[in-house]
């Protein structure tokens, strides 16, 4: 028959109730926070796994928050473009009219033109935010200037801006060959 000691029957009694008395208060706080991992070492697989798709779903978020902002940026610039596009026309049209037209017509016709220049102008300095559309990279700066004589007529419009690409990065790059994980059952409880 093996002898044991009562001192070891006693420190072993306590060590497990120790042991069981931490189990009981991680179940506990595993219970109230709703979450599997309290602690990366609870297990260190799943919080790599938990910790990759936090960083792949703020990637993503990264990219679409970009994308939207460039589509809007992109709207933006179409709509300029459009105004541009019919300010323009109307200029033409002007010019075929005033073909043989008399005097008066011809002061109608300037004054109309004079004011889809300064139309055009403004249109030309149009702001994305608090960017200009049309300036390239140089957004802080008006992108057309016009110089006007003394009675306060647009004579000439000059470009300011830069002719240096704005771009808008969309999301970090991805690695050249992604580590991809064996798909696994998922379960149902929250891991963070």
């Amino acid at each position: 028959m093996l002898r044991v000691s009562t001192n070891f029957v006693t420190t072993t009694a306590i060590n497990d109730l120790r042991r069981l008395s931490e189990e009981q208060a991680r179940l506990h706080q595993t219970i109230a926070t709703g979450r599997r991992l309290l602690k990366p070492s609870d297990d260190p697989a799943a919080t790599s796994r938990v910790l990759n798709r936090q960083m792949e779903a703020e990637r993503v978020g990264n990219y679409q928050s970009a994308a939207s902002m460039a589509k809007s940026r992109s709207e933006s610039s179409l709509t300029a473009l459009t105004q541009l596009q019919k300010i323009a026309s109307r200029i033409s049209e002007l010019t075929s009219l005033s073909a043989g037209a008399g005097p008066q017509s011809m002061a109608a016709y300037g004054a109309e033109v004079s004011q889809l220049l300064e139309q055009a102008t403004n249109v030309a300095n149009s702001r994305f935010g608090a960017d200009y559309i049309f300036a390239g990279t140089a957004v802080d700066t008006q992108p057309y200037t016009a110089t006007r004589d003394a009675a306060g007529a647009i004579t000439t419009v000059a470009y300011v801006g830069n002719d240096q690409d704005a771009t808008v990065p969309m999301a970090m790059a991805a690695p050249s060959h992604p580590r991809r994980e064996p798909r696994r059952p998922t379960r149902r409880s929250p891991l963070f």
